[in-house]
Formats: C-alpha cells, structure tokens, sequence
C-alpha cells in the first residue's frame, strides 16, 4: 500500500509564485484506506522541509509535481 518515506524539497518564492494549480498533488494526515489491489496509487510518507512533520503524498511524478503540507502550508516537491 504505502511506499517509503521521503524529504520534500523546499520550493523558492519565485517558482511557488508561477506554479501550476492543476499539478498540486493530493496530501493527507491520516493513513490511506485499503483499495482494490492492482488499482492503488502509488502512497508515500513525505516529510515537509519546512516543518518537518509527515503526511502522506500521491507519489506521480507525471500529474502531481508539488505538495502543500498539511500543517504548515509549505510549498515543496517529492
């Protein structure tokens, strides 16, 4: 279900500013739920580079290019 647990990099003010809205990934506190086996996505734990607490991320390298956290609101890649 869930991959390995990662550091997200920071993201700087000027890039945060000209980032694409439709490819912020999906981030969640809570663990996922179980899904239908073969038809899962692709779950890691990311820890935020600014407060460094984790949260789990939709790992997608093609539709998901940055993250928010969940606490703090930090912009930051996978």
């Amino acid at each position: 279900m869930a991959g390995k647990k990662m550091k997200g990099k920071k993201i700087s003010k000027a890039e945060a500013a000209k980032l694409d809205k439709n490819k912020m990934g999906p981030c969640q506190v809570d663990p996922p739920e179980a899904e239908v086996e073969g038809q899962e996505l692709q779950r890691r734990l990311a820890e935020c580079p600014y407060c460094s607490r984790t949260s789990w991320i939709v790992y997608d390298t093609v539709n998901y290019l940055w993250y928010t956290c969940c606490y703090c609101g930090g912009r930051f890649r996978a």
